[in-house]
């Protein structure tokens, strides 16, 4: 995955090329919400990651972010 080479901004562009596409994706709001950490960018990482844990509130990935983010 991008996120995992460190192509943080590429992912960015994914996620937001596939969710124009399929907004309900949780998953790729949560990725978004991960690449948006990466880069430092925590208000719009918290947001994405708000926004997949509400289409999908068991999304284990979304509340571990979530959970790192906050500490």
């Amino acid at each position: 995955m991008l996120i995992d080479l460190n192509r943080l901004q590429e992912s960015i562009t994914l996620c937001k090329t596939v969710i124009s596409k399929y907004p309900s994706s949780s998953y790729t709001w949560y990725l978004q919400a991960k690449a948006y950490a990466g880069l430092g960018d925590m208000d719009k990482a918290r947001t994405a990651d708000m926004t997949s844990l509400k289409m999908d509130p068991e999304n284990a990935d979304a509340k571990r972010l979530l959970i790192e983010m906050n500490h």
